[in-house]
């Protein structure tokens, strides 16, 4: 028996405000109905086994399904993850045990012995090789997974098992049955049995799996339990009535109290405890101890059957869910009502608890969620002073970070004080003399939670005040609504409280002065409170609707709104500066770099801002993972912040990495060096050394401290593709050469930068015709005609090579080109030749080879032609008694006299031939090198202004003297080397002829002696070396002079290793991408896969093909082409948008692409789609309502105003098309079925459009109702006319002529259903009930009842059925029907 505690119930759900937990969502999925669930010990992983028989694999932190298995036949009920291996064992209603290898996305293998459905699977929690299986067949199996045989089965049970359960330590399994009975089972027996150690074996066997020394055998023949009858007795004794002793499994207890059948029951983690939810609607607890077990508690409260409860690992509560769509959570310490939380359609099936964290899932009928019941993160502050200062165990403790001193400051007002722990709205039972199943007495009857969810220290007292003030902030509960509130500690050093009663409700607080702080009141009011806590100033911000406020420095408060971050300044009581804010998420916290107060960093869920004191946006960094903290070093340079998975940092230049992977969340609390202080989900102090070399590298790169850079270099720190590709897209690629050593690698970044030179000796190395072209290329851009010519030579390009001399007019080299191509019998390539070498000069030979050309290509008609032209009287005739004698020739008048080609208009050139080097073109002197300038004191000094200051200089140096000036100039001329091109085949020629093309050209020397040396230019001579004498090219040399001191760095500015080309510029659509923000602006830029991305994030866009036209249209329009010059391409001019703001982000936004769509085109577009509303042109009217719908992703809205008109169009046009499609469906079913007709124009009544198109409707279904005689629904929609015509929205010349018609039918209408003379059964079964019409399915047309469940557009909101969720939307045929996505939003920030 058991004392009874009687409670009146009451209703249930809002009765939460004694408890100190509230229900904390992490993840929702929407799946079928889920029947079983398991965590992953390790990974953020959860399976849910559903009743369609699918076993669906989530990543919760990510939010993604990862994978789907589906073998089994029927329901999955069964599911549980292995501790250690990649396992995981199902059970389902097709009566087998599957074991799943989730890394192979396979079944292993099917257990199959039982013979009705399978309820409940686990894995074994302490390594052994077992898996328990309970099942409606009455009993309990034990299989062996390696094996695959089953070891035990027991039996005792008289009805379906629901539940087995192992126990967490001890070699016990819990059952629950229907026949209300819990059986405890000890299987230490089988344990003994069936465990041997094997020395010499490595792996567990059987299975294949390894990773042990253990192995498990199996027992060749089924065991059976023993039964015990009794509550509370022990059936241990029972084991001695074997005469052999040979009992795998006893009965230890067996459990009755329940009036009905149980469902479930599990054991406490730690103590000898059991707790079971049943039919009977009550959930109870059971003591173990020794050879007794016994009822110790009753709960009630449920109104259905319970499915499933557990206790909870971390807290002292019990969390049950049941079948009346209600999940509960019971205080085991208190005789409290339960926390409630109710769905409105779902009944609750199944609930889950991770092993490690504190998260729990609970399965219902339309899929399951991941929550946890309390917060976690800790509340701390810390001061610059090396103090942290935190909430523990009911105490303010202080930290001091140099010391590890830490102790205990003064205890809360909430752990002082303590009252009754009575409460009503439940039913509790209790056996006398327990004292609360946890040990633990009642404590104080409070609206706010336990721990505070904030800890602010005032920053603003000085170092040296003997007076210390904090505040604590409590979170409200959400059942209740109240407000939260928050205590204020004003006391000395040593903790002595100098101030009482300070308590009070607050939305948030945050300090203000040192003597000041604000109070944020549950109506938006700001209050400036002394640290007597009494009231001084009252402020209310007009037009923001303030829902937090946050430190914002001295006399300065940074307020929150649904949209703005506002900087307010509490002494003048004005805005300093307005931020936008683009994310969905709130701004959590605000994080400044104290004390300096020069940047501070706003933390959202998945994004940080970094800003400066004037709340001015600097950059913004997003994140995959939610971020949990964050702090700045103690410069104020880097921000470090972490995520759940990761510690990462963030420099006010935009850049973020890396730091290192987290075991465990942590708290960042500050950063001195390369130790970043911490506090743990224990409250726990940890310090974590860090690697700061990668972001000390990039702060430096970004203040060009290129000393501090190359010291990171040389001292060889920083490797990885990562830091290439950072180094690449910051514009210093020449940086980045320094890391590699790999040749191709290192030539694509030689390129990059320019380095010709480099590039040209990865060139060699690898040797290849790509890379030669490449390599061709580059420096065909810079203008290197000889390294050009080199390239050309090496791939044997004989048409490139013939190109780049005509186009530099060197005739010369294309002479020994054409004796080059007759070796090689390239009759086209010396036709060619001589074609563009008589426009040079005509001497007569360049047309004797043009003939004989042609003649070697069987070109006779031509040959003829060009001879006769030509004035070749006698060689035409000869050509055409040979091979054209039997042809008539008629030659027409204007071919009778040849005319010359215009000549060739040489740009550059040409040269004589000594002066081969002066076809390079002229280059720029180029600067230092980054690692020969030092830091020049100010970071944020440009290097280059240094560097131009030293060529100034040289320059000054060398117009001294003249002469000294040309010697300098023919000093950087170098000599010229011999370049022999192949022979491309032909080994017989090799011809030499010092007069000709071959010889080798001769510069002038220079007044001062030098020696060719090493060095980049060598490299260049020993290529050259390696080709054989046909073609000579000059090429350079190193120049070893010797130069007075003084000259030594003007010298440095000339050498020919010391030039470079300018830098092609960005054009505007590179321009656009690197700015880009919103997808408009990447589809300018070209990017249009960028832009896709972008739309499917913000809209949920996957149909891209109705957008195509828009994209084009886009991109074509935002350009305009300008000829520059006869027969040279188009250039491309971008049309810049101009911005209607002055913000500091002007400057960016001036430079963005003009966009051809805005607000007016679409109000331009609503108009004609208006008139063919009115012109009853349905089709028409969708197309065009539909373009807007299609032209709204791609609008650039920049304020709220715009976004306002820009929702606001989305809805016109989203109950336009969703009435016209009704009216065309109406239209389409007027001869098929009238009474659908009907309903359906009653349906487009009800969408909101014009006044004058709703009279419209309203009239055409009245008379359609009337014909019809639906004579109630006609009365009610009379009404609705006569209420539209009398209210003035309507011109009076459209109503006025129809309302006394109107009047005439409701009359009718009324007598009829005064007098019954109507058929009541044929209006009943119309599916428009006029008095109870909620929403209409956009897909189906049908209505959804006010208690189904309903989906919606992320882009436009339709409403639809769950059952089309998925489906594309018919409204604007882009998005998934169900998505979550934030929609039109503000999408220039």
């Amino acid at each position: 028996a058991y004392l009874e505690v009687s409670h009146t119930v009451v209703s249930i759900v809002n009765t939460a405000a004694d408890m100190e937990l509230d229900l904390l969502r992490k993840f929702d999925a929407k799946t079928n109905r889920v029947k079983g669930l398991a965590f992953h010990p390790h990974r953020p992983w959860i399976l849910a086994s559903l009743h369609n028989g699918a076993v669906q694999l989530y990543d919760y932190r990510m939010e993604i399904l990862l994978e789907s298995f589906e073998e089994h036949e029927g329901p999955v009920r069964g599911i549980d993850f292995h501790k250690t291996q990649p396992l995981f064992v199902s059970g389902g209603d097709d009566y087998k045990v599957k074991v799943w290898n989730y890394q192979n996305r396979r079944c292993l293998y099917t257990l199959h012995g039982h013979l009705d459905y399978i309820r409940t699977v686990y894995f074994h929690p302490n390594q052994y090789p077992w898996i328990l299986s309970a099942s409606d067949d009455q009993t309990v199996r034990i299989w062996n997974w390696q094996s695959r045989t089953c070891l035990l089965v027991l039996t005792g049970h008289n009805h379906y098992v629901m539940c087995a359960q192992w126990h967490p330590t001890e070699d016990l399994i819990l059952s629950a049955s229907l026949d209300q009975t819990i059986r405890v089972w000890d299987i230490s027996g089988l344990r003994k049995r069936n465990t041997s150690i094997v020395a010499d074996e490595m792996s567990i066997g059987g299975g294949g799996f390894g990773g042990g020394s253990l192995s498990f055998g199996g027992a060749k023949g089924m065991g059976s339990g023993l039964d015990s009858s009794g509550a509370g007795t022990s059936a241990s004794a029972s084991a001695a009535a074997d005469p052999f002793g040979n009992i795998d499994a006893v009965v230890k207890f067996v459990l009755e109290g329940h009036s009905r059948g149980v469902n479930w029951a599990s054991f406490h983690p730690t103590m000898s405890l059991v707790v079971s939810g049943a039919d009977d609607r009550e959930i109870k607890v059971w003591r173990m101890s020794g050879s007794r077990a016994w009822e110790t508690t009753t709960y009630r409260g449920h109104l259905n059957n319970v499915s499933c409860a557990l206790f909870h690992a971390k807290e002292n509560v019990i969390i049950s869910n049941s079948e009346d769509k209600t999940l509960r959570v019971w205080d085991i310490s208190r005789n409290h009502a339960p926390l409630a939380f109710r769905r409105d359609n779902d009944r609750y099936w199944i609930l889950a608890q991770h092993p490690r964290l504190n998260l729990l899932a609970a399965g219902h009928d339309n899929g399951m969620f991941i929550f946890k019941l309390s917060r976690e993160r800790p509340a701390f502050y810390y001061m610059p002073n090396d103090a942290v200062y935190y909430f523990n165990e009911g105490y303010i403790r202080v930290y001091a970070i140099n010391t590890g001193n830490d102790r205990a400051l003064m205890p809360s007002r909430g752990s002082l004080s303590s009252s009754g722990g009575g409460g009503g709205g439940g039913s509790h039972s209790s056996s006398s003399g327990m004292g609360g199943i946890g040990g633990i007495g009642g404590s104080e009857h409070s609206k706010r939670s336990k721990r505070p969810r904030l800890l602010y220290y005032n920053p603003y007292v000085h170092k040296s005040s003997k007076e210390v003030n904090i505040l604590l902030f409590y979170d409200s509960v959400k059942e209740t609504g109240d407000s939260a509130e928050y205590e204020l500690y004003v006391m000395d050093k040593h903790g002595n409280n100098t101030s009482s009663n300070q308590r009070s409700a607050a939305q948030s607080i945050a300090f203000v002065t040192k003597n000041r702080f604000a109070v944020l009141t549950s109506d938006g009011e700001i209050i400036l409170k002394n640290m007597d806590n009494i009231s001084k100033k009252k402020m209310k911000i007009a037009e923001r609707n303030v829902n937090y406020v946050f430190e914002g420095g001295l006399n300065r408060l940074i307020l929150r709104s649904a949209e703005f971050m506002t900087l307010f300044d509490c002494k003048s009581r004005q805005i300093i500066r307005e931020l936008q804010i683009a994310t969905r998420f709130p701004v959590k916290f605000v994080h400044w770099d104290a004390p300096h107060y020069q940047r501070c960093a706003l933390l959202a869920k998945f994004s940080v801002m970094i800003c400066d004191a004037e709340l001015n946006d600097i950059c913004t960094i997003y994140e995959n993972a939610k971020l949990k903290s964050g702090a700045w070093c103690s410069s104020g340079a880097v921000y470090i912040y972490t995520t759940v998975t990761h510690m990462k940092y963030a420099l006010p230049s935009g850049d973020a990495g890396i730091i290192k992977t987290l075991d465990e969340v942590l708290y960042v609390v500050c950063i001195h060096g390369n130790t970043v202080t911490c506090m743990t989900r224990d409250w726990k102090i940890k310090k974590v050394e860090i690697d700061d070399t990668e972001f000390v590298f990039k702060r430096a790169l970004s203040l060009k401290k290129f000393g501090t850079v190359k010291s990171i270099i040389e001292k060889d720190k920083l490797r990885g593709e990562s830091i290439l590709a950072y180094l690449q897209k910051k514009g210093y690629p020449e940086v980045a050469l320094r890391f590699v050593q790999d040749p191709s690698t290192r030539f694509e970044l030689a390129i990059e930068c320019g380095n010709i030179e480099d590039a040209f000796q990865c060139a060699k190395e690898m040797n290849s015709e790509t890379v030669w072209n490449r390599f061709a290329e580059a420096a065909l851009m810079q203008g290197n005609y000889r390294y050009v010519t080199g390239a050309y030579t090496q791939t044997r390009n004989l048409e490139k090579l013939m190109n780049l001399f005509v186009i530099n007019g060197n005739f010369a080299m294309l002479n020994k080109l054409k004796e080059i191509a007759s070796t090689q019998s390239n009759t086209q390539m010396v036709f060619n030749i001589a074609l563009l070498n008589g426009c040079e000069r005509d001497d007569g030979q360049h047309v004797l080879t043009r003939i004989e050309c042609l003649k070697e290509a069987q070109q006779y008609a031509l040959a003829y032609l060009t001879a006769n032209a030509n004035g070749l009287r006698e060689m035409a005739e000869s050509i055409r008694a040979e091979f054209l004698a039997d042809k008539e020739i008629k030659i027409p008048a204007h071919l009778q006299q040849a005319q010359r080609m215009k000549p060739l208009k040489v740009l550059y050139g040409p040269f004589e031939a000594a002066d081969n080097a002066k076809y390079d073109w002229p280059q720029l002197p180029k600067v230092m090198d980054i690692f020969d300038v030092d830091d020049g004191g100010d970071g944020s000094k440009d290097a280059t202004t240094t560097m131009t200051a030293a060529a100034a200089a040289a320059r000054r140096d060398d117009d001294v003297d003249d002469d000294d000036e040309d010697e300098e100039e023919e000093d950087t001329r170098d000599a010229v080397d011999k370049v022999d091109m192949d022979d491309f085949g032909d080994e017989e020629e090799e011809d030499d002829d010092a007069d000709g093309f071959g010889a080798e050209f001769k510069t002038k020397k220079s007044k001062k002696s030098r020696t060719s040396t090493g060095g980049a230019v060598g490299s260049v001579n020993a290529f050259i070396g390696d080709v054989d004498d046909e073609l000579e090219v000059s090429d350079l040399s190193d120049d070893d002079g010797k130069a007075d001191a003084e000259d030594t760095q003007a010298m440095m500015m000339r050498s020919s290793s010391l030039v470079t080309m300018p830098e092609n510029g960005k054009n505007s659509r590179q321009r656009w991408l690197d700015r880009a923000i919103s997808a408009t602006d990447m589809i300018a830029a070209g990017s249009f896969d960028l832009a896709q991305q972008a739309l499917h994030r913000q809209f949920g866009i996957i149909n891209f093909a109705p957008l195509a036209p828009y994209f084009m249209c886009v991109y074509n329009s935002c350009h305009a082409y300008v000829t520059v010059a006869p027969n040279a391409r188009d250039m491309a001019m971008g049309i810049r948008r101009r911005e209607q703001t002055q913000s500091q982000d002007h400057k960016k936004k001036e430079n963005m692409a003009n966009v051809c769509y805005s607000v007016s085109v679409c109000e331009d577009v609503l108009k004609s789609a208006f008139q063919f509303v009115t012109d009853a042109q349905f089709e028409k009217g969708i197309a065009e309502f539909r373009k807007i719908l299609h032209i709204v992703p791609l609008l650039v809205i920049a304020d709220s105003d715009e976004l306002r008109d820009v929702r606001n169009l989305v809805k016109q046009c989203r109950e336009y098309i969703n009435a016209l499609r009704v009216k065309e469906e109406a239209t389409r079913v007027h001869d098929s079925d009238p009474p659908r007709e009907f309903e359906l124009n009653c349906y487009f009544t009800h969408f909101e459009l014009q006044d004058a198109h709703i009279f419209s409707g309203l009239y055409g279904a009245m008379k359609l109702g009337y014909k019809a005689q639906y004579f109630k629904t006609t009365a009610v929609l009379c009404r609705r006319l006569l209420e539209l015509a009398v209210s003035g929205k309507v011109r009076n010349d459209n109503a006025q002529k129809y309302l006394s018609q109107v009047q005439k039918v409701l009359k009718k209408c009324e007598s009829k259903c005064a007098k019954n003379e109507y058929d009541n059964a044929k209006e009943e079964q119309l599916a428009y009930k006029a008095h109870d019409f909620s929403f209409l399915c956009c897909q189906s047309l049908t209505p959804i009842d006010r208690n189904e469940e309903i989906v919606k557009s992320p882009y436009c909101g339709s409403t639809f059925k769950a059952q089309f969720n998925g489906q594309i939307s018919p409204v604007c045929n882009l998005v998934r029907i169900g998505d979550n996505k934030d929609g039109v939003t503000i999408n220039t920030k």
